[in-house]
């Protein structure tokens, strides 16, 4: 062939290939867009039988995409799932069939079609939830109640919200002492089988000089017979459950410098290590969030944070051997308790969209059959105990937090009408507002539920013309902050389940598309994410807890390229981080220890330049959280202060050229995430509140099941 002839003919191909290319890509696209559609039919309006057709016209027509026709399938047998229909299995087994190369989705079904025996079930209606106990609000989010309930039900073991010290308390007259004194502070309790001791946990106040800051103690519950020091350790530790003999106790933490679990003997305090570093199947996770013993003393029941953000339930024998998968699959599932006979096992889930209780029954080790619905919307809540009725005893933690509005003067310095709610929706739990460019939409994070580190969330977008309010369904794991895209189409979102899994994404709101995953890699977890100003690159934030090292890096959203823009060393632990209106700076704040803690906001140019100290601020004041914002005219940094002796914050700015920080005339408890409207007319912000403690109890369910199963 000649020269000529040959490029007429490469011309020609790739003439065609870039023509066919983006008709691929659109294809592509469509898909995607229809399978989330289809997502949100099934989890956001519930309506499973329209989401079945959606998945099934995606699956037919495909879209160019495997992958999306495989996540559709998965999705199908899903919905078919909860309407107890056989076809489940039928679309888990053509998923197999079909897309055998998309391992995650087929992983996932393998774990469903193993599961599947029976329908699934409807929720018991005779079972009761009632409240029990509301603790005195405090300024902390205590992982209250960290304890147990004692073996006859009359008592409750909990962990002082206001000094951290361990506490008892009647529950039957509704009176509350302390067990320990100060001097250091409680990480949980259990008690003996025949209710005569509690095991705690204790980490020594004064740790300079203590060789073993942390301890594992035995007390009497009537304060008759004193303490006694069982195990002590370098690191955390802390007591999970006692075994049946009441001669052991099972220990989670670091025994013997080795982090794990442990069987430590009442006798002699001698430690026999059950397992160490979480290896096996709970390998690359961030560890067990919850432990529990069996009643007959034989598994060890845990749940983990696998790299998906979804947790799974597996059972360790306490004689030896690897851990047994007892609950799995693509669903959140958290575990809360061995029933009293220890036939089952008590765990929350969002596998029908909510977090609701489920049974499992557990027969020599592994899951036999279906689980059980119990109770639909739960929560996230933190599991005490069983009573000897069978009342399952639980914990919440509510933190109490609202987004607030006012209009602003900014020549003043001061809000020139009362602040008023931004939204009638979801109050106590609303917080991080973000106005777009246009000043037209409000978008903020919902956190309901108990622990707010765990907690449920949305995020919700409110037309301030109209009043109408949307969800943006398409949300995974906690988030944590969210920053508007200039043009109003996308929002960038951080979050994440834990230190090492952290998350910044962009999504686009209409579609409710990922355009963008910015994920941890290696050690470096982003954390604080914010827009350029032109739409042209994210910036955010990294911060390695272990080597106590960051980045503030700038990603250009057309190449991908990362540019290291500033490095934090080991002296310095990030707060915040925002972009300057007119795109020229970024503003972030530091922890600096030393002889005295200071806090400093400083200057970081996006060009060239290194960055400046603005303003330092020394304890016992402090800088309020999350609260770094710009004037509209890109002139001045805001940020707040807290005023211990009035017990509330000021809000401060300082200009960009430099000179002393400047009071406004706005002050507020609890004063967070201020932000300005684009116009510099109003301010939004949010106002935390304290954490309130609740105890409740669940009952009129394990009999049923019982009469059920037998």
């Amino acid at each position: 062939m000649k020269p000529t002839r040959l490029l007429l003919v490469v011309a020609l191909l790739s003439t065609a290939l870039t023509a066919v290319y983006p008709a691929y890509q659109a294809k592509s696209d469509r898909a995607e867009v229809a399978l989330q559609a289809a997502i949100k039919k099934e989890m956001v309006d519930g309506d499973l039988k329209t989401a079945i057709a959606l998945y099934k016209q995606v699956i037919a027509k495909n879209g160019g995409s495997r992958a999306v026709a495989a996540k559709a399938l998965l999705r199908l047998g899903g919905c078919y799932e909860k309407l107890g229909q056989e076809d489940a299995r039928k679309a888990y087994q053509q998923l197999l069939a079909d897309y055998p190369e998309q391992q995650q989705e087929v992983a996932a079904a393998r774990q469903r079609l193993a599961a599947i025996t029976t329908p699934l079930p409807q929720e018991n209606k005779g079972v009761s939830i009632r409240m029990l106990w509301k603790q005195p609000p405090a300024p902390l989010a205590a992982e209250a109640p960290l304890g147990e309930v004692s073996p006859d039900g009359r008592y409750l073991s909990y962990v002082n919200d206001s000094d951290y010290v361990l506490a008892i308390r009647d529950l039957k007259t509704g009176q509350s002492r302390l067990l320990t004194g100060k001097g250091g502070w409680s990480n949980g309790s259990c008690w003996s089988p025949d209710g005569k001791r509690i095991a705690y946990g204790w980490e020594i106040e004064d740790q300079k000089g203590v060789e073993m800051p942390y301890e594992l103690r035995i007390t009497d519950p009537t304060g008759k017979d004193g303490t006694r020091v069982l195990h002590r350790s370098e690191r955390y530790v802390r007591p999970i459950g006692w075994f049946p003999d009441g001669k052991s106790i099972l220990a989670s933490g670091q025994v013997k410098g080795k982090w794990g679990l442990s069987r430590v003997s009442l006798d002699d305090g001698a430690v026999q290590l059950l397992q160490t570093e979480w290896s096996s199947a709970s390998s690359g996770t961030s560890g067990p969030a919850s432990v529990r013993l069996s009643p007959d003393g034989k598994y060890v029941a845990h749940d983990v944070f696998p790299t998906d953000s979804n947790s799974d339930i597996f059972l360790l024998p306490v004689s030896g051997g690897n851990e047994i998968p007892l609950v799995t699959g693509p669903y959140d599932d958290k575990l809360l308790a061995w029933t009293p006979d220890g036939r089952h096992m008590l765990f929350s889930s969002n596998r029908s969209g909510t977090y609701d209780a489920w049974l499992v029954r557990v027969e020599n080790g592994k899951a036999a059959g279906m689980p059980e619905l119990v109770k639909q919307d739960l929560g996230i809540v933190r599991p005490i105990g069983f009573a000897p009725g069978g009342g399952f005893y639980f914990g919440r933690v509510v933190a109490i937090h609202d987004i607030l509005v006012a209009d602003w003067n900014a020549e003043a310095g001061k809000p020139v009408s009362a602040p008023r709610m931004a939204t009638e929706h979801f109050a106590g739990s609303t917080h991080w507002p973000e106005w777009s460019r246009d000043g037209k939409k409000l978008a903020y994070i919902v956190h309901r539920g108990a622990l707010y580190s765990l907690a449920d969330n949305q995020v919700r977008i409110r037309d301030l013309e109209t009043g109408q309010e949307s969800t943006v369904p398409r949300i995974a794991g906690l988030i944590d902050s969210l920053s508007w895209s200039p043009d109003g189409k996308s929002l960038l979102l951080c979050g994440g389940p834990g230190a090492r899994q952290n998350f910044c994404r962009i999504v686009e709101v209409k579609s409710e598309k990922v355009l963008l995953e910015i994920a941890a890699q290696g050690e470096q977890a982003p954390t604080y994410a914010e827009w350029a100003p032109d739409g042209s690159a994210v910036y955010y934030a990294t911060w390695v807890m272990r080597q106590g090292r960051g980045r503030i890096v700038k990603r250009a959203l057309g190449s991908g390229k990362e540019e290291i823009l500033y490095s934090l060393d080991q002296r310095h632990n990030p707060i915040q981080l925002a972009a300057s209106p007119d795109g020229k700076f970024l503003a972030f704040a530091l922890v600096h220890p030393g002889e005295v803690p200071e806090q400093r906001i400083m200057l970081l140019p996006t060009g060239q330049g290194d960055a400046r100290e603005l303003a330092r601020i020394e304890l016992p004041n402090r800088l309020r959280r999350d609260i770094i914002a710009w004037s509209p005219d890109s002139r001045h940094v805001y940020f707040a202060r807290s005023i211990p002796d009035k017990d509330t914050d000021r809000l401060l700015r300082i200009s960009v050229s430099g000179g002393a920080m400047e009071q406004t005339q706005f002050e507020s408890t609890g004063l967070s995430e201020l932000r300005f409207s684009s116009d510099g007319r109003q301010i939004a912000f949010t106002q935390f509140g304290k954490y309130q403690g609740e105890v409740w109890v669940m009952e009129n369910f394990l009999p049923l099941i019982k009469a059920g199963q037998n």
